[in-house]
């Protein structure tokens, strides 16, 4: 069971010894000893064709990308109906390159959610390449990969992707920009527009340095955290995270800002954003003391409204995160429906939602026995949320 956030009883040394044993390990798939830079991204695709995967029982396939600065590829497992996954196949490089290690957090390089994901209706999957600046897409035939295009993302460090009916936008994270292309139906895609983002509370982030294993990188705790479309593909929203700031004592130094959402206005007809320079912001309110919310990752209810999940959403302190929800007006506005609900664990990034249930993932738990957890939720019809910790789990050592 996930326990309440205890400032006073869990020391700041004590989540620092846990944040650095996490920035130590590294993760490798068996038998093919690939190193995994993104865990979050894993995607589910619609049912093999006979002759696929696997005889006699794959109905579908399990998608990882390896992120690797010597050579982006995809990972596959088949995918069974019990939900369980068969041996990893041999990686289908996207003639790309990933980022390497993150060189602030070595386990969450791109600090992002959707940086792969799937055209279930076209059997096409889409994924960046951040250490080569572009944007792979592979056709899906009965289980098997096949690269039909590769372009530029028209911005620097591409790091999440949103895609609605035949368009496809890419976030720039070290670019601070999105950039939209036309998607046929054979996944290739034509550049429509790209639309600066509004700049950061504290500047341009950063750009640190690369090495031989590791593509130069923004830094991720304060570079935007997801493009997505809304549920009826109308407007474009862009979170910024704008988290703590590199100095003495991070990651619990105050931010560079309070963290913001941008919603940009589609068009219906050449579906490009229509008001690319002057997206409506949402400016979250602050927790004080110099510290934001830190907004990582986004998605909705079935009921089409905002679900938004916040590092620092419940406290200053490092063990505070929590999920928000919010209305989407047609002014483009939001209206907070519930204001950051704590899940109980310290850092979550990445969540999704099944039906009235919200899982999210947390990258330092607050069990000393586990490393990473899982936070449950249930939203109702009006998208107000009751944290529900009888649903959470550790997974820290399934990791490995």
């Amino acid at each position: 069971m996930a326990k309440s956030p205890n400032p006073a009883g869990d020391s700041i040394s004590s989540l620092q010894r846990r944040l650095d044993e996490l920035a130590a390990r590294r993760y490798r798939l068996p038998m093919a000893g690939a190193f995994i830079a993104l865990l979050a991204l894993v995607v589910s695709a619609p049912a093999l064709a006979s002759g696929g995967v696997a005889a006699g029982g794959a109905v579908g396939a399990v998608y990882v990308a390896s992120n690797s600065y010597s050579g982006n590829a995809i990972l596959t497992f088949p995918r069974y109906a019990d939900g369980s996954l068969g041996p990893v196949e041999p990686g289908v490089p996207t003639g790309g390159l990933g980022s390497g290690p993150g060189l602030v957090l070595t386990d969450d390089p791109l600090g992002t959610q959707s940086s792969l994901i799937v055209d279930q209706w076209d059997q096409l999957l889409f994924v960046v390449n951040a250490g080569s600046d572009d944007v792979s897409v592979f056709s899906i035939h009965g289980g098997a990969l096949t690269l039909v295009d590769r372009e530029s993302s028209d911005g620097a460090y591409p790091a999440s992707l949103a895609l609605f009916n035949h368009t496809l936008y890419v976030l720039n994270a070290a670019g601070n920009s999105v950039a939209g292309f036309a998607v046929d139906h054979g996944g290739h895609l034509t550049h429509l527009q790209t639309c600066a983002l509004p700049g950061l509370p504290g500047g341009a982030a950063a750009v640190l340095a690369g090495t031989q294993m590791q593509s130069p990188q923004p830094v991720m705790v304060q570079t935007p955290g997801q493009v997505g479309f809304s549920p009826d593909g109308t407007r474009l929203l862009v979170v910024s995270k704008e988290g703590p700031r590199l100095q003495t004592g991070f990651p619990f130094s105050p931010t560079i800002g309070a963290g913001r959402i941008h919603v940009y206005d589609v068009s219906a007809s050449k579906h490009t954003l229509l008001n690319c320079g002057n997206p409506t912001t949402t400016v979250l309110s602050s927790n004080g003391g110099g510290n934001g919310k830190m907004p990582f990752s986004f998605g909705w209810t079935a009921q089409g409204q905002l679900l938004l999940l916040e590092v620092f959403g419940a406290t200053t302190f490092f063990g505070g995160g929590a999920v928000s929800s919010f209305t989407l007006h047609g002014d483009d506005t939001l209206t907070a429906v519930s204001t950051s609900v704590p899940d109980g664990e310290t850092a979550p990034c990445w969540f999704v939602r099944s039906g009235t249930n919200v899982y999210v993932a947390n990258n330092v738990s607050n069990s000393s026995s586990q490393p990473n957890a899982i936070s449950s939720y249930v939203v109702n019809s009006k998208g107000q949320l009751t944290a529900n910790p009888t649903a959470a789990a550790t997974i820290g050592s399934s990791l490995t």
